[in-house]
């Protein structure tokens, strides 16, 4: 007898299959159900009309085209093409090879000249139990198998209930959990051995046809990377871009065009997660493909892949998102806690060390210019130096920063963490109330440079409404209407103090 099996592909005429049944709860014996899948009784011409033909399993091979629009939320537009034999009239097509994670409720099917009757997903995976529910109310088949000659005699049955057990009406009798195997002819209707989409068209004509099968899932997501490697002088840094699109899915796309969406969709579902757990993917090796230049789509932008990609299941791919680029920069200090203007604030605060930031435009003229997706900067200045003898220098990694998605001619800050030589403390100089609606308050705060060169360091302040400056020992920039920045140059083992006195009125 062949081995038992439910998850083969269609068999020829008259092949049958078996399976044992396992595991379902209050069976008092071990039960076995094998699927057997035939052509069966070749229906008359009035009939095929009416009756949909023989299921048609049409799998990944049959793909002309696909394109996979990818989306940063876990989420992706999948839409492709078949080629489909299809006969005059009713047919039932099962789509096989489909992401266990659609959303059924957006899936689409068109083809020309054929009209789509029902289209149901059948995604859950396949069980001995799912199978049995099926079946539940149609006729099977039950055989037994004498101990003693192993002599198989096979019996037609009903199939009455699965719930506490099997339930077959045998003739005029009904038997509970009766010894033997359950034997079906066919799959139930609604059932597929994979997730697939199972499809009933009406056809106007015989033959060929390119079915379009469209539908969002969720397993598929990209992110933006960036390294910004920084030069001896730190007057520049080469900005490299990579794209890692990430197919946390069962389902395989072979030679698939990518579409990029930067920017996050508003939705109202959420897409079903895939069972494969994340931790399961293997890193495929960088492509040497890149990303074509963004183009505008309403308020967001798609990035194209140049030619077209194969992502397996479970695996990521990078991908170039933009070439190398130089790109000057300047490192800020700043300092955003230690300026109070408050009636309440602290006599003392500090001392506190400044915090890093790496400045740049994204500009043309600064050799970017261009809509950069949000992702992960990741910074690195040179090692030479610190190497023991003969070894190579490399850079060494000195922080990392969160960018939001930003528009050319925005500027890029990236904020590395805090200086260990330049630190900062602050003191309250004067406070007085003048009435009940104002009073005049001062501080003063002192920059230490503890490093071997010059920094500049950038004081920022959020005054209370109704301020006005009375006296400064440097002049403020107003970035806001109440949000005030001092620039203060700190030379080497050094220090450098600012002093002002302002007055608030509510």
């Amino acid at each position: 007898m062949p081995s038992p099996s439910f998850l083969g592909s269609v068999a020829p005429a008259r092949c049958r299959r078996h399976r044992r049944v396992r595991g379902l709860a209050g069976l008092a014996r071990l039960a076995v159900v094998a699927v057997s899948v035939g052509l069966g009784s070749v229906p008359s011409a009035a009939a095929l009309a009416q009756t949909p033909v023989l299921d048609q399993r049409v799998g990944a091979a049959a793909r002309k085209a696909i394109t996979l629009t990818v989306y940063q939320q876990d989420l992706a537009q999948i839409s492709e093409r078949r080629r489909v034999r299809l006969a005059a009239g009713r047919n039932r097509v099962v789509l096989e090879e489909i992401s266990r994670a659609m959303q059924p409720e957006t899936l689409m099917i068109r083809a020309p000249g054929v009209r789509v009757v029902t289209q149901q997903p059948a995604l859950e995976a396949l069980t001995p139990r799912r199978l049995l529910e099926a079946a539940r109310g149609g006729r099977v088949r039950l055989v037994r198998t004498h101990p003693q000659t192993g002599v198989e005699q096979s019996e037609d049955a009903v199939l009455l209930s699965v719930t506490d057990g099997v339930v077959l009406r045998l003739g005029t009798r009904i038997e509970i959990d009766p010894p033997g195997r359950i034997v079906l002819d066919d799959l139930p209707p609604g059932l597929a051995t994979h997730p697939a989409v199972i499809a009933e068209l009406d056809s106007a004509a015989a033959g060929e046809v390119d079915l379009t099968l469209r539908y969002l899932s969720g397993g598929l997501s990209w992110r933006a990377d960036y390294v910004a490697e920084l030069t001896p002088d730190g007057t520049h840094m080469t900005w490299r871009g990579t794209v890692t699109l990430t197919n946390a899915s069962e389902v395989g796309f072979a030679g698939a065009a990518v579409r990029l969406v930067a920017g996050e969709v508003r939705r109202v579902s959420s897409a079903p997660t895939p069972e494969q757990p994340v931790r399961a993917m293997a890193l495929a090796e960088r492509a040497t493909m890149a990303v074509t230049p963004p183009r505008a789509l309403g308020d967001r932008y798609v990035y194209a892949l140049a030619g077209t990609v194969d992502l397996p299941a479970r695996t990521s791919r990078q991908v170039t998102l933009m070439p190398a680029a130089s790109v000057p920069v300047h490192r800020e200090y700043r300092f955003e806690s230690l300026i109070d203007a408050g009636p309440g604030g602290p006599e003392e605060l500090g001392p506190v060390s400044a915090e890093i930031v790496l400045v740049a435009e994204n500009t043309a003229e600064a050799g970017l210019g261009r809509p950069l997706p949000a992702g992960i900067v990741r910074v690195y200045e040179p090692g030479g130096g610190y190497e023991p003898e003969g070894v190579a220098a490399a850079p060494i990694f000195t922080g990392e920063d969160r960018i939001d998605h930003t528009p050319a001619g925005a500027p890029l800050r990236l904020r590395l963490g805090r200086a260990f030589d330049v630190i900062a403390s602050a003191r309250r100089s004067v406070f007085e109330r003048l009435s009940a609606r104002s009073y005049e308050t001062g501080q003063e705060i002192t920059v230490r440079n503890a490093g071997d060169r010059a920094v500049t360091v950038r004081l920022i302040g959020h005054l209370p409404p109704g301020w006005r400056m009375l006296e400064e020992s440097a002049a403020h920039e107003a970035e806001t209407a109440n949000r005030l920045a001092w620039s203060l140059h700190v030379p080497p083992s050094g220090t450098a103090t600012l002093r002002y006195r302002v007055r608030i009125t509510r």
